[in-house]
């Protein structure tokens, strides 16, 4: 219902506006004066008036709804009270924001620097490019997507400066553009943002478009985990764990990896079962291991899922349990887990958990050969297949 009170407010205000214009060839009159054709009565103050106020009208309804931002684990930094529309006709070519971004767009972009005419504040710019990267209410169009972005982020706001960064960096409605990535990123960084210093830490830990640096990756995650950031306490655990970037420090690992768990970071959560499984310093502890690995598995996280179904295999920190385990493996197979699918394998052949099938047998150690899984590769050619 939103989208059509949307639809009939634009289309009402994309009439103001033509009504607005000059005619072709005409002396450029601009607000002074318009033109009676096509049903218009209005002066071209009046029409430019109006057709502002549509747009406000419409950004409100579109700005109203927060939406998921672009990565999943990323705090989106604003709440409903925040848009503030203010209207500023100072420019009569800036009306023409409905026909050139709502309506037409036709070379996927805004046709002038000079829009939007609406003064909108930045999370409310922000939104409305969430709203084109996601096909929130409208056709998704990156271009435009970035566009609004680029308002948002040139007035200092964080998450639009991320959002345009991660844009450039993956060449999403723009030219791939890694220095401009680079700006972005880290501008939105030296505002604390944390999913923007998360993002730059990975950039240095895998030599993404630099070279690699785990001191730096390791420096930039513990700035974004300092702040509570999830993905970003469970990565400097990790590297404490293996000693990457940073001296090896189980206690300290332990530290991060449980504050990300207890946050419900999923491979955190798996990361503190292995510790408690095969960590002498916190272990063997199954039963705790069992613990986090179910709490991981139950959000889908293939990796949990096998390593929970080798604990109902096997019986440790659990009763053992054939078909849960198996259960388990499946449901971890399918997302491509190599692991997985090698042992579910085996559980078809041996007729473990679930009825011996040598057929599916096979399909699975051809789906974990193909991810060159070598003891998958070494059980086909045992069987000349």
């Amino acid at each position: 219902m939103a989208k059509g009170i949307v639809d009939r407010i634009l289309t009402i205000g994309s009439k103001y506006h033509r009504c607005q214009s000059v005619l072709p060839g005409r002396r450029q009159g601009g607000w002074s004066r318009g033109y009676r054709s096509g049903g218009c009565r209005r002066s071209a103050l009046a029409n430019g008036v109006l057709a502002a106020l549509c747009s406000a009208m419409a950004t409100a309804l579109w700005a109203e709804t927060p939406v998921v931002p672009l990565s999943v684990a990323m705090p989106l930094p604003v709440t409903r009270d925040t848009f503030s529309p203010a209207i500023s006709l100072s420019r009569p070519q800036g009306v023409a924001f409905i026909d050139s971004v709502f309506h037409t767009a036709r070379d996927g972009r805004p046709r002038s620097s000079d829009f939007p005419v609406l003064r909108l504040d930045p999370v409310s710019i922000s939104r409305l490019g969430d709203r084109y990267y996601y096909g929130d209410g409208v056709d998704v169009n990156l271009s435009v997507a970035a566009y609004y972005y680029e308002q948002a982020a040139l007035q200092g706001f964080a998450y639009a400066q991320y959002s345009l960064g991660f844009m450039y960096l993956r060449g999403e409605g723009v030219k791939q553009h890694i220095e401009r990535a680079k700006k972005w990123l880290y501008a939105a960084a030296a505002q604390q943002a944390p999913y923007a210093q998360y993002a730059i830490g990975d950039l240095h830990y895998y030599g993404r478009f630099m070279a690699v640096d785990h001191r730096a990756a390791f420096s930039w995650y513990l700035k974004a985990a300092e702040q509570g950031y999830a993905m970003a306490q469970y990565s400097v655990g990790f590297m404490y764990k293996r000693g990457e970037g940073v001296d090896r420090d189980a206690t300290q690992a332990f530290k991060w990896l449980y504050r990300a768990a207890t946050r419900g970071n999923a491979p955190a959560q798996t990361s503190l079962g292995y510790l408690y499984r095969d960590d002498e310093a916190f272990g063997p502890d199954h039963e705790r291991a069992v613990y986090w690995f179910a709490k991981a598995a139950e959000q889908g996280y293939a990796e949990a899922q096998a390593s929970l179904a080798y604990h109902f295999l096997r019986g440790w920190g659990v009763p053992r349990d054939a078909e849960r385990a198996a259960r388990w493996y499946l449901a971890a197979a399918r997302q491509g887990f190599a692991n997985a699918q090698y042992n579910l394998a085996q559980m078809y052949e041996r007729g473990e958990g679930l009825p011996a099938n040598m057929n599916e047998a096979l399909r699975w150690y051809r789906a974990a050969a193909r991810q060159r899984h070598q003891r998958a590769v070494v059980a086909l050619q045992r069987r000349k297949l």
